[in-house]
């Protein structure tokens, strides 16, 4: 049954239909009312119209007493089927006539009565009384009202059928509407209406395009609502990455609407609410940097400006952290209604500054200063000494064979032991002294005021006692002695850079000298710094200059036939004053520097002239061996060097043997791997020399890609009479056989040697035995004549 709500359609239809059968009603009735009075009004008009049209006649008959036309008269007045009866009055006598068929006359209608006088002139004849009825309009209103009957009936069912049809539908469109109500719009389902009319058709085709589009929608918001909760926790995992709290600040409330970061960072049990108090946070601002904090903030609230700065925050487990908080004010009709910002953990970049300022200034090791800091606070005091008779000493500090202890116990034990002498040396010094770690195992004493040599000496042999102690380290007892050099401003020099390099200088001196001993600065040693520098000089000339540094050459022979397959290039320099200089008298004054490469660059270049003279002379095809320094073989410039002469000279690269020292690829393996195969992607071959002196992994060794191993002098001197020393060379030459490696044995000396090593399978040998490091003419002559006999 459905339930009327006077808002609703149906209950207004309803009161329309009321309102209808109400209005007809009024409406029949008014027209049944006013139907019958118009039918009274016309039959009595039509009745006396009849009586009056008789009255003339009637009159004059009265008058003249003619009783028979008086009567006719009368009788052709009862004719009308609606007069009942007629009174005529004659001085005082009634005579009542009635129709002749009275009886019939029907008893329908509203009786009227109607006296009428009679004149005949002035005087009154008579009066005359119709008795009548409406007989006709009773007649004609009942068929009208019986007729007006069944079409109000017909009418009111026709209403009626269409209340129920109304109604019905009504129903229809209830039930239809509560089965919208229990539809699910995400189910991609077909409302079908209860009917097949048009609208409902319509209505059902409407909700189904918007149930689709509502499901299109919910879809693409389903898939929106995804990405953004899969960019939300992107979000949350890059906040969390990069340790950044988003936060919201509202200055009229005091709320803070903060991110889940923020708890992690501050170490706070997570709670579903976000939202803080600023009370809450600034408890965990640390109390030097509360006051920036509010003043930054108020700042940027009052005048609506950007901020940006560090400040510290302590957790809830008391961890110090640095925060970077930067924001801006959001404004509404010039008011601050919101700041907006952002608070990252910058405390591991503090740090790291913080490390690298004093990696800058002092060494990691030690705690001691470094080069850079020893330099600018040496050259803060002798600028800013005043003259007086005191004076600046500096001593420079070198631990003797400390290599040695690297090289045996591992570098561990050696920094420790480095830790336990800067320990004694801060020790030996006053507070306003300068103690600093500049090298692996040198250190520079800055004594400040101090007023000889005397007592510098003094101090200087104190610290030698004290670190010459015996130290223990894991159980291990080591004897350390020290080499000082000592240099005094402003004695000596002038200046920071001349006083370092001179007690440097001493130092090294006071080695040569048998070390564990002090050495003053000197003109002694400044003659020889000054000779040093001078040949330093000549060098770079000698460089410029044709034939002045010759390649000298050792010839190296095949052991099994005796022929020469070639020679280690050595060099030598034909000084124009100090006459034939050998390379150990000038290459460590140049080692290391910019003038090495420059030197190795034309010992090469040399060596392919070298060999392209050969190849226009001889049909023997020599090959020579070429020592690289460690910074000509950690260089890139060595490939391009390598290049530009392979395209200069038409000489097979195969016949120029780089020579490398065990030790040298050790210090960067993966780098070394990498050099030495674009070394042999160019043809050359590659040498291991000094084998077995350089402590290296063997599990490297079998990584480098090198062709020929050289077996040092030091296992060879002694392989005549050293069983021990037969037996190791036996295993280094089993070892290169088994890697597939040639094998030259350096420091031949006796003919024993070559027996020996003929024996235990050697492929190459050179030495003393067979020749000195000779002249190309020399070489030449050699060559020949071994291949002749």
């Amino acid at each position: 049954m459905i339930k009327f709500n006077k808002n609703s359609l149906a209950f207004r239809i309803n009161l329309i239909g009321l309102v209808l059968v109400a209005l007809l009603f009024l409406f029949f009735g008014t027209n049944l009312y006013l139907t019958g009075q118009s039918m009274q009004r016309l039959e009595k008009a039509k009745v006396l119209s009849s009586v009056k049209s008789q009255l003339s006649t009637l009159q004059e008959a009265l008058f003249s007493n003619v009783q028979e036309q008086v009567e006719k008269i009368i009788h052709r007045l009862l004719e009308q089927k609606a007069v009942e009866k007629i009174v005529l009055v004659k001085e005082g006598v009634k005579n009542i006539y009635t129709p002749s068929d009275f009886k019939n006359l029907p008893e329908q209608g509203e009786k009227f009565t109607k006296m009428i006088p009679l004149f005949h002139g002035d005087r009154l004849v008579g009066n005359l009384i119709v008795y009548y009825r409406t007989v006709y309009a009773a007649q004609f209103y009942d068929r009208y009202v019986s007729r007006l009957f069944i079409a109000l009936l017909i009418m009111l069912i026709f209403i009626l059928l269409t209340n129920y049809f109304i109604n019905h539908n009504m129903k229809l469109l209830t039930r239809f509407a509560r089965q919208l109500r229990r539809l699910d719009p995400m189910e991609v389902k077909q409302v079908k209406p209860k009917n097949d009319f048009f609208e409902f058709v319509t209505i059902a085709d409407a909700i189904n395009k918007m149930l689709k589009r509502i499901h299109d929608y919910a879809e693409n918001l389903n898939e929106l609502n995804k990405k953004l909760k899969e960019n939300e926790r992107k979000l949350i995992r890059a906040h969390r990455i990069a340790q950044i709290i988003s936060w919201s600040y509202y200055p009229d409330s005091k709320k803070i609407d903060v991110t889940y970061e923020f708890f992690r960072l501050f170490e706070i049990k997570k709670r579903q609410a976000q939202t803080l108090n600023l009370k809450e946070v600034f408890r965990y601002i640390h109390p030097e940097d509360r006051p920036l904090f509010l003043q930054t903030l108020d700042e940027a609230i009052r005048y609506g400006k950007k901020f940006e700065f560090i400040h510290k925050v302590v957790t809830s487990r008391g961890k110090l952290r640095y925060m970077r908080t930067e924001g801006r004010v959001s404004k509404a009709e010039n008011k601050p209604t919101e700041v907006i910002g952002i608070s990252m953990d910058v405390t591991e970049e503090v740090e790291a500054k913080r490390q690298a300022d004093f990696m800058a200034l002092y060494d990691p090791l030690t705690g001691l200063l470094n080069r850079r800091s020893l330099k600018e606070k040496l050259d803060s005091l002798l600028h800013t000494l005043e003259p007086s008779e005191k004076k600046v000493a500096l001593l420079f500090i070198d631990l003797d064979n400390f290599k040695m202890i690297n090289d045996s116990y591992g570098h561990e034990i050696g920094d420790r032991l480095l830790r336990r002498i800067s320990d004694i040396l801060k020790d030996a010094v006053r507070e306003f002294d300068i103690v600093a770690r500049i090298g692996g195992d040198e250190f520079v004493i800055v004594f400040n005021d101090v007023l000889n040599r005397k007592i510098v000496e003094t101090l200087a042999e104190k610290i030698l006692a004290k670190v010459a102690g015996n130290h223990w380290i894991e159980a291990r007892q080591f004897t350390v002695t020290t080499s000082i050099g000592a240099a005094l401003f402003p004695d000596d020099a002038q200046d920071a850079d001349t006083l370092i390099r001179y007690a440097d200088t001493a130092m090294y001196e006071a080695k040569r000298s048998g070390k564990n001993r002090v050495l003053f600065f000197n003109d002694e040693i400044r003659r020889k710094i000054e000779e040093r520098r001078d040949l330093v000089e000549d060098l770079k000339k000698a460089l410029n200059v044709e034939n002045q540094i010759t390649l000298y050459f050792q010839p190296q022979i095949d052991l099994q036939n005796g022929s020469v397959i070639g020679a280690e290039i050595l060099t030598r320099w034909h000084h124009p004053t100090r006459g034939l200089l050998f390379p150990n008298e000038y290459i460590p004054l140049i080692e290391g520097s910019e003038m090495m490469n420059q030197y190795d660059d034309y010992v090469i270049e040399m060596a392919f002239r070298q060999l392209q003279k050969w190849n226009d002379r001889f049909d023997d095809k020599w090959r020579v061996g070429i020592n690289l320094s460690a910074g000509q073989f950690s260089t890139p410039r060595l490939i391009e060097n390598l290049k530009k002469n392979i395209r200069k000279y038409t000489v097979d690269p195969s016949r120029i043997d780089l020579e490398i020292t065990e030790s040298l690829p050790m210090q960067d393996v993966t780098s070394a791997i990498e050099m030495l195969e674009n070394i042999k992607a160019l043809g050359f071959s590659v040498s291991i020399d000094d084998f077995g002196t350089g402590y290296s992994s063997l599990s490297y060794l079998q990584r480098l890609p090198f062709d020929v191993i050289k077996i040092d002098r030091e296992f060879i001197k002694d392989l005549h009479w050293n069983n021990d020393s037969r037996v190791i060379v036996g295993l280094m030459i089993q070892m290169g056989k088994t890697l597939g490696k040639k094998t030259i044995a350096e420091g031949l000396d006796t003919k024993e040697h070559i027996a020996i090593l003929k024996e235990l399978g050697c492929d190459y040998a050179q030495g003393f035995y067979y020749s000195k490091a000779v002249s190309e003419e020399a070489f030449v002559e050699f060559a020949v004549k071994s291949a002749k006999t």
